[in-house]
């Protein structure tokens, strides 16, 4: 009886084949978009367009300048949710329709890189925070679908295996409905990552009570407890 050839890991045996072309490359960010594009050569091409991208519109100088030019606290990284992963929070209802829809996208792979670095394996888990707020903005939904666009067209290819899942809330009519105009945009493995909150989006309402499965307040930025203080009560009551 002969003797039994090892199983071999095929996405090992790709990885290397994915190194061998960018011997440079960190080894983690290889595999990120290995695993958006299973095939050696799509995840070549696909990585080799992220690197163009990066030495142009997405140097870190050009991402920089974005994150300044959006609104304070539209999106920023905070502590980390209850799996491990680190917290980035947006705050819809600061959008400043004034700001061109690619400084937000931009402003969005700024952050991304801070919370899931390149090269290694950490992934952040997306708080979207739609409710309006006293003082804000709080622009209509209408006027961010140039932006959903934009992001949805371009954070996925140059960032690939980064995000853990997407935390949407509240999830209303209005929502449910520019979902179905950018999910579109979206491959069904981004589409799968995202997890709807329902919960009312009138002025003071509280977050959404399951929220507090995935995240603890003490994570939130200091000036987002206010809005989230629903998670203590459910901090308590556990």
């Amino acid at each position: 009886m002969g003797v039994r050839p090892a199983v071999i890991d095929d996405e090992e045996v790709r990885l290397a084949q994915l190194a061998d072309r960018f011997p440079s490359a960190p080894v983690g960010e290889l595999r990120r978009f290995l695993r958006k594009r299973s095939a050696v050569d799509a995840a070549a091409e696909l990585y080799a367009a992220s690197l163009r991208w990066r030495a142009g519109p997405g140097s870190p100088e050009r991402l920089a300048a974005a994150a300044a030019a959006v609104p304070w606290g539209w999106i920023r990284t905070a502590g980390f949710a209850m799996d491990g992963t680190r917290l980035v929070l947006v705050q819809g209802a600061r959008f400043d329709p004034a700001v061109p829809a690619e400084e937000y996208a931009l402003a969005c792979a700024e952050a991304l890189d801070q919370a899931a670095p390149t090269g290694g394996s950490a992934k952040a888990t997306i708080l979207i925070d739609l409710r309006p707020c006293e003082g804000w903005a709080n622009t209509p939904a209408a006027k961010m679908l140039t932006f959903m666009k934009c992001a949805a067209r371009l954070l996925p290819d140059k960032y690939p295996d980064r995000a853990d899942r997407f935390i949407l809330y509240p999830m209303t009519p209005i929502v449910k409905y520019f979902w179905s105009l950018v999910s579109g945009f979206l491959d069904k493995a981004v589409r799968d990552q995202f997890l709807m909150l329902a919960g009312s989006a009138s002025l003071g309402a509280p977050c959404p009570s399951e929220l507090g499965e995935h995240v603890t307040l003490d994570q939130l930025p200091l000036d987002a407890h206010r809005m989230h203080e629903a998670l203590t009560l459910r901090e308590v009551s556990v």
